[in-house]
């Protein structure tokens, strides 16, 4: 399991259901610093940490350990400071103009355009 990939799909499926760090922490009965570290790859996970991470997501093991998701370092730092507004829907809005503008970028390339 790549460390790297899972922690940003936490990051991912957490903007994705609008939820906060903090939220997670809750579900799993943990601290906010034990998924900080978590989502940004310094906390090594057992596999039944990683099943009670994607039911609080509410999603599949699967889902959270081998889908690839396309996470730049711009999407890190965009969810970094929607953590720290502390407002879920907010970084939800600021994570979709994100990914629009990133598959924009990709059309465009693709017919020999840049923005």
């Amino acid at each position: 399991m790549e460390i790297e990939k899972i922690s940003g799909n936490i990051l991912y499926y957490l903007q994705q259901k609008g939820m906060a760090q903090v939220d997670l922490a809750n579900g799993l009965h943990t601290s906010t610093h034990v998924v900080n570290k978590m989502v940004h790859g310094k906390k090594a996970l057992k596999i039944q940490e990683l099943d009670s991470i994607a039911a609080c997501l509410g999603i599949s093991l699967d889902e959270l350990i081998n889908r690839e998701h396309h996470h730049t370092e711009e999407r890190l730092e965009v969810a970094q400071l929607s953590e720290a507004i502390g407002n879920p829907e907010t970084a939800a809005f600021i994570m979709t103009l994100v990914s629009n503008l990133s598959e924009m970028e990709t059309e465009l390339a693709a017919h020999g355009l840049r923005i």
